[in-house]
């Protein structure tokens, strides 16, 4: 399919309702877990882990979107 701007909304949504997808979420939780403590301030490794975070979901459905929209690419979607 070529890149349609209403397409976008409806290929993220399935993007994000792949179980696969919930799957990495999930490892990616496991993964970190142990790092997370309950305090009053919180850690600067929060930060870098909040940033491997927004990166793992962005990879995951600008890859799909690219996989499903014919011209798709990041730029496009700005």
């Amino acid at each position: 399919m070529a890149y349609n701007v209403s397409d976008s909304f409806q290929v993220m949504m399935q993007c994000i309702e792949d179980p696969l997808f919930t799957e990495t979420l999930r490892r990616f939780e496991r993964e970190h877990c142990r790092e997370f403590e309950e305090q009053e301030e919180n850690k600067l490794s929060y930060t870098i882990i909040h940033q491997h975070y927004i990166q793992l979901i962005e990879m995951w459905i600008e890859g799909r979107m690219a996989q499903v929209i014919e011209g798709f690419s990041n730029r496009t979607a700005l």
